[in-house]
This record gives C-alpha cells, structure tokens and sequence, in this order.
C-alpha cells in the first residue's frame, strides 16, 4: 500500500527499468515514468499520479527526487555516484544528498545500490546511518568474472609488444573468446587531462604540502589547491629532479582494433544517445566507452579494459572510486568464467580489490586518506571563489580557529578571481553551514552596489580542479 520512487543515472537506465516493472506488474498502470524526455503533460500526470498515490512505483531521473509521494514506503537509487545524478546549475544538488534527507525527515527506507562502494557509503556504515550489504564470497565467485592485470615481466617478456594497445595476451584472450560469444572493450573516454610527472619513472608531481597536483605556472611549478611554489622537486618514489608535462588524450582507436580482427563484427556504444541497451550472443567485438557499455544475451565471454593507466593517471581526487566503479560495471556484465583482463597496470591496492571483487576493504583505505588529507566526506569542505576572499576568510578563521585553509591561489579559469578551499571538523558542521550562508547572504546585499560575486560549493568533489 505504500509507493517506492526507483532513481537511476540516465534516460536510457530509466526506460529499462520502467518497461521492465511494467511487465513485472499486473496492473502495468501502476508504475509511471519522470525523466526529461517525456513530454511536458506526461510529466505532470506523473506529478499529480504520485502526489495523490495513485501510482505504486515512480521510476525516474535525477529531478524526480523532489516528487511528493502520498504514501512514500522506499527510496532506491542507483550508481550513487554517477556523474549525471548531481546538478552543477543552482542549487547544486545531487540526488545522493535529497534522498538521504527525505529518508532521514520522513523516516523512510533508503536503499544505495550498485556493483561499486564508495568513502561515503562506508561512513554511512560506520557511523550505523546504515546498513552494508554484501555477498557471500563462495557465491560471489560463483557470480563474478576473473580480474586479470600484466604483471611487469610478462609485458617485459612480450618486448615491443608489450606496450602495444592490445598486448599478445589480449589478442589470445579476445580470440578466444570470438570463438563461442561477444568480447567487451572498454576503452577511456575521449577528453584530454594535462598532468605533470616524473621524467623517469612516471609519477605524478604532487605538492610537499597538500598532496595536491602540480601544474606549471610560466616557468615554475605550482600547486593548484594551496598555491605552495616548490624551490626545489624531487620525485617521491624515485627522487629524480626532472618533470615533464604529459597531455593525456583518448584518441579513437575504433580503426586499430577493426584492422586487428578484420572480418569480426564491431559495434561500438557510446554514453546518451549512442549507447546500445542489448546485442545477441552471437560473436562480434562491442567496443563501449564508459557508461555506454550494453548487455550482452548471456553475458560476455571475456572483456578487455585498454589503457588503464591513462584513467589512473588523472590527478582528481575521485580518479580512484572512479575507477573502481567503472571497472566493476564493465566486469559485472561478463560470464562468471569469464575473464576481464587489464593491459596496464594501476594502484596495488586497487588492483587487489578488483580481483578479490571486494570495494569495501578499498572504501575504508580510501576514508583513511580522506579523513589524513581532510577532505570530504571525512571532514565538511567548502571552496569558495571570489574576487577577494580575504575578509571572508579571515571571518572563518575567527568563528573556527582549527579550521584548514588551502589558499587563495588564482582560478583556473579566470585569474581575475582568487579560489580557496577550506575544511572544519564534522562536529563543526552545522555552525560551519550557517556561516557560510551569512557569508553568502552579506556578499549578495554588496553585488547590487556593484561587486563582484562569490561563489561557494560544499564538499567538492575535487578541491584541486576548483569550479568550472
């Protein structure tokens, strides 16, 4: 008798779920869809179907959190942390964050689901908000694939090879599986990250003082989150003096692949409107990008994840759950005797949660490096940007004196404009909210005598790539 509002990520995920319930129903009318894509009048029946309870089940994107329910019974969201489940326009929400409110105010079960666990999920845990749930692990094996990295040596082994796009073992592996069903290749997103590294072994150059991401500034280094200009960089792991800038890019590889396996089917599937939902289990290669990766009739025979350390090698500081998401997605839609192999090698410790398919042992290391570099969602951070934030600065240090302030460095964008990013304790967390809004509050009533803007942002989720 109570209604449950089902959120997923995209369009296409909601659809699927929609017919899927609908066929799972007896009375089909019972669930309703709420995405952007219907038309103007269907969404408001939806509005008026789950305001007044005639509808069991709201399936639906990121705006149907704030749908009133009648008779509201469960939240259930989807790959939490999915990039399009959080709004950059004001008020800058994400549908994590509304429906643990709404299930905290209205006392209503909320379930987080998805292949992945992240820092959040597990402070959830810890802190008993929630509840963990994971499988058995005899029945996990029996579920899952084989997660499979080229150790040093075998890429050593292979020469020239080795360093090649698809590696001999990846070859025998996709022919392999050509024989009896479809092959997965998981390839980076297009899009291009600029990264300072160590000239001899690869490292990124990190700052002495924050940890945080070097970049050149003209002719020297500096820090992009506490604006530290190091005299003197050695690289941590090797202690070389040298750096270079890379300028990783995903470039199309659809051609290389295809000329590999000439006469194979290739398909290739795309996030939005060029994702493909199913193919057959007939033999053909599916080339997908991130979030674009369709089902396979009986799942797949073996998956192959290329360039890995290019989605490693970002200096974000989500790169780590991120990839442990993505590759947990992309392994979850292959045959349990399956196998999902990695041509380059990532972190240890994320390598090792990957083939024990165990993300929270990496969520818990993952909240331990948090809760040391002060970051959310161990500790409440803001990052503020403005044309001067010295008075509003200077007014946090006052009303908290253990706050940590990294900053002002000039933004990114617009060197006009000075960024910091600040972080309290989470018992300072209420009083820190306040204090912000009264910032915000004083720096609107001086915009309309004509200065410049400020603009806050709790808890990003990189401190180091500032606001776009």
């Amino acid at each position: 008798g109570e209604q449950s509002l089902i959120v997923m990520p995209t369009v296409e995920q909601a659809d699927e779920a929609y017919l899927y319930l609908r066929d799972y129903f007896a009375d089909s009318d019972q669930v309703v869809l709420y995405t952007s894509e219907i038309p103007t009048a269907a969404s408001y029946e939806t509005f008026l179907r789950s305001r007044f309870g005639t509808a069991a089940v709201v399936v639906g994107t990121r705006g149907a959190v704030f749908l009133p329910l009648a008779r509201p019974g469960l939240f259930f969201l989807w790959d939490d942390l999915a990039w399009s489940l959080s709004s950059d326009m004001f008020p800058n929400f994400s549908a994590r964050q509304v429906l643990l409110m709404r299930s905290q105010l209205c006392g209503i079960a909320l379930v987080l689901a998805h292949y992945s666990v992240n820092a959040g999920d597990l402070q959830l845990v810890t802190r008993h908000f929630a509840r963990g749930l994971a499988p058995n692990r005899e029945v996990l094996r029996q579920c899952t694939g084989r997660f499979e990295f080229l150790s040093e040596d075998a890429q050593l082994a292979e020469g020239m090879t080795g360093a090649m796009l698809l590696p001999n073992a990846a070859l025998r592996l996709v022919r392999r599986g050509l024989q009896s069903g479809p092959v997965l290749l998981l390839i980076p997103p297009d899009g291009a990250f600029s990264v300072v590294s160590c000239a001899n072994c690869g490292a990124n150059a990190v700052c002495e003082v924050c940890a945080g991401p070097l970049t050149f500034g003209g002719s020297r280094l500096v820090c992009t989150r506490c604006g530290n200009v190091p005299a003197h960089y050695a690289c941590l792991r090797c202690a070389s003096t040298k750096l270079r800038g890379r300028h990783l890019q995903s470039r199309t590889v659809i051609d290389d692949i295809g000329r590999a396996f000439s006469g194979v089917p290739v398909l290739v599937s795309r996030p939005g409107k060029g994702r493909i939902g199913l193919v057959d289990g007939a033999s053909r290669l599916v080339i997908a990008y991130p979030g674009g990766e369709p089902f396979a009739t009986g799942g797949y025979e073996a998956a192959v994840i290329l360039r890995a350390h290019m989605w490693a090698n970002r200096t974000a500081l989500w790169t780590a759950q991120e990839l442990m998401r993505q590759f947990l997605a992309a392994g979850s839609l292959v045959k349990p005797e399956g196998r999902i192999l990695v041509t380059n090698r990532i972190d240890s410790r994320l390598e090792q949660a990957l083939v024990r398919w165990d993300p929270w042992s990496f969520a818990a290391h993952d909240l331990r490096e948090r809760e040391a570099g002060h970051f959310a969602p161990a500790w409440r951070t803001a990052l503020l940007q403005g044309s001067s934030l010295s008075e509003v600065l200077a007014f946090l240090r006052q009303d908290f004196p253990e706050i940590m302030i990294f900053g002002p460095v000039p933004a990114r964008d617009n060197p006009a404009l000075s960024t910091a990013f600040v972080s309290v304790s989470l018992r300072d967390s209420p009083e820190f909210g306040r204090a912000l809004r009264a910032v915000e509050l004083q720096n609107a009533r001086e915009r309309k005598s004509g200065s410049s803007g400020l603009r806050i942002v709790v808890d990003p989720p990189d401190p180091a790539g500032q606001i776009g």
